[in-house]
């Protein structure tokens, strides 16, 4: 019996193959009862040439983050046609990881315990007390295929990189802006016959501008004429 093609076709075809896989017991627990995880997952795999089912099994979410598995890692890089060849040596002590890409020279890099012990991981509980040399296998394997690779994993982070990263998460919420309240604006007064015909003086003898007059002063249309006859220039009692 020949299958037909499984994999989802189109975005309504992911949709449904979503909610299915997030009803069963064969997916990770982080995509249980999460149909949008999966779509994302399957997407994001999809840019790394990842199957639908694959990126199920080698996306993971870490702490609010997708990643890949350091096994699905070093297997979409050597399926690139850039990869040559990927090499690696582990011993007690240290990890090397060697990568060439096609037109480049040969890159290496290395992780050891005492690199371990600065960043605080040498002993810690879980992997690393269980499978030490592994965990110093992944390191060396991301750092050289990410930084040699890095357009073939598009940003991707290893998994076993990830799950030691501290799971508190930075608040990067602007702080609020103080708002300094404003000056209440000085209420205009009118002014009386006598008191504008002292201001028209002050007016022609230069002591006094019309801008002055009108940001204190409420005119009438009479005075305002007034101004006007004057002859000083100003627009604002154009």
């Amino acid at each position: 019996m020949t299958l037909p093609m499984l994999a989802p076709q189109n975005f309504n075809d992911l949709c449904r193959f979503a909610e299915m896989a997030s009803q069963t017991d064969l997916v990770p627990r982080d995509y249980r009862g999460k149909p949008s995880n999966i779509i994302l997952a399957v997407m994001w795999g999809n840019e790394l040439g990842l199957g639908a089912t694959q990126s199920l099994a080698s996306v993971a979410v870490i702490n609010g983050r997708a990643c890949v598995w350091g096994d699905a890692l070093i297997g979409i890089v050597r399926a690139s046609p850039v990869c040559e060849y990927i090499t690696e040596t582990v011993t007690d002590t240290e990890a090397t990881c060697i990568v060439k890409r096609k037109g480049e020279p040969e890159q290496s890099r290395t992780f050891t315990v005492e690199d371990a012990k600065k960043a605080g991981l040498w002993g810690k509980s879980g992997p690393w007390t269980q499978y030490p040399k592994r965990m110093l296998q992944m390191r060396a394997r991301g750092f050289a295929c990410r930084d040699v690779f890095a357009d073939v994993l598009r940003g991707v982070s290893v998994a076993e990189e990830v799950q030691d990263y501290p799971q508190a998460e930075r608040d990067i919420t602007p702080a609020p802006v103080e708002v300094q309240s404003l000056p209440p604006a000085q209420e205009k007064t009118s002014i009386t016959t006598e008191g504008f015909a002292k201001a028209l003086e002050k007016i022609q003898a230069g002591e006094l501008t019309v801008e002055r007059l009108l940001e204190k002063r409420t005119l009438t249309p009479e005075q305002m004429e007034a101004l006007a006859n004057l002859g000083v220039e100003n627009d604002s009692v154009q």
